[in-house]
């Protein structure tokens, strides 16, 4: 394999290789004369883009100045904007899907470098592509590392740095980059129009506030005679350090309204209690504000709304044998009852819900 074949399979290659060399002089050659372009050269603008990238649609502007390695390995879609001081380092493929829009300073980098001292010294480097879908909008100073893929209509907060995937429909933010809230399709992130739009993933420090809400529903139960949480040791089992760690996986997850979070649950995707494979969330933890009437509702409804665009194909979870109030709420939203659950002191009924 030639230097520029590996480099383009995502394996280690060299970069002093000369054609390599060339290619980048070469692009080095095009982006200087884009750069020098006035706003009336439109036509010049046009044809040096066409030579510069691998395929451009209709629609596209670049404010200069841009920066890229080879432009070659570049493809944009229709009416792809990119703001000013744009990089997109493109060792590897990187595909810019229809209608993006790129803020200033967005930096894509496909290139990486090996951790091992001794093989980096050696001067081989290598490359993982990059994939835009359409309509996805990054803010200033967005850099999104080698091998993400970022789904349609997704927006990155400015100066977020993605460093995995991102589904298509969300609003990302941070560093590294995560899910803050999702989006239906073809809403704007200032108007939210369905359960989704107050369903997120739980931010650092906000586990101590699904915990508080568990205490609130605790207090409840015992006060309306239900028994469920208030019969198990249910906060000595699971302190604050236990919802700490689901929140840094990822899996646990609030309902923001009104400035205040009053829904939580832990969204899993394996549990001893359900011995099958299945493409599946398993529910825990499910609360909501006794104060906010139908929150615990609102939650169930977000995640049936989310778990299809997730992959999954079924919800699963349980509650304490007897609990009629919860059975018939569970049956309500089209959950099964599944068999029994025993688990030390505690003896349940399992229920799923086919999507």
């Amino acid at each position: 394999m030639t230097e520029k074949e590996k480099m383009l399979a995502s394996q280690l290659y060299r970069s002093d290789d000369p054609q390599l060399v060339a290619e980048r002089m070469e692009a080095r050659r095009l982006t200087a004369l884009y750069n020098q372009t006035a706003e009336t050269q439109e036509e010049d603008r046009r044809q040096l883009l066409r030579q510069l990238f691998a395929s451009v649609g209709e629609g596209v502007f670049i404010e200069p100045p841009f920066r890229c390695d080879y432009g070659r390995n570049i493809d944009l879609g229709n009416h792809v904007y990119l703001n000013f001081d744009c990089i997109i380092l493109d060792v590897a493929p990187v595909t810019i899907g229809d209608g993006c829009l790129l803020a200033p300073r967005v930096c894509l980098t496909t290139a990486g470098h090996p951790t091992d001292p001794a093989t980096r010294r050696s001067g081989l480097e290598f490359g993982k592509p990059i994939v835009l879908g359409d309509n996805v909008w990054l803010g200033a100073g967005v850099i999104v590392n080698p091998g993400v893929t970022i789904g349609e209509n997704t927006v990155v907060a400015s100066g977020a740095v993605v460093t995995k995937d991102l589904p298509p429909n969300v609003v990302a933010a941070g560093c590294p980059a995560r899910v803050i809230r999702y989006l239906e399709p073809g809403s704007s992130p200032q108007a939210p129009s369905s359960p989704l739009s107050s369903f997120r993933p739980a931010l650092p420090g906000e586990e101590e506030l699904v915990l508080q809400l568990i205490q609130a529903r605790i207090h409840w139960m015992d006060q309306v005679g239900i028994r469920q949480w208030n019969d198990e040791g249910y906060l000595a089992k699971y302190p604050l350090p236990y919802f700490a760690a689901l929140r840094q996986k990822g899996q646990l997850y609030v309902l923001a309204e009104g400035g205040r979070i009053v829904g939580g649950i832990a969204l899993l995707d394996q549990d001893p209690r359900w011995p099958d494979s299945l493409p599946a969330w398993y529910l825990h933890h499910l609360v909501g504000d006794p104060s906010a009437p139908g929150a615990g509702r609102r939650v169930l409804e977000a995640v049936i709304a989310l778990a299809p665009r997730m992959g999954k194909q079924r919800l699963r979870l349980d509650s304490s044998l007897g609990n009629q109030p919860l059975a018939d709420f569970y049956q309500r939203f089209g959950f099964q009852r599944q068999g029994a659950v025993i688990d030390g002191n505690y003896r349940g009924e399992k229920w799923e819900k086919k999507l």
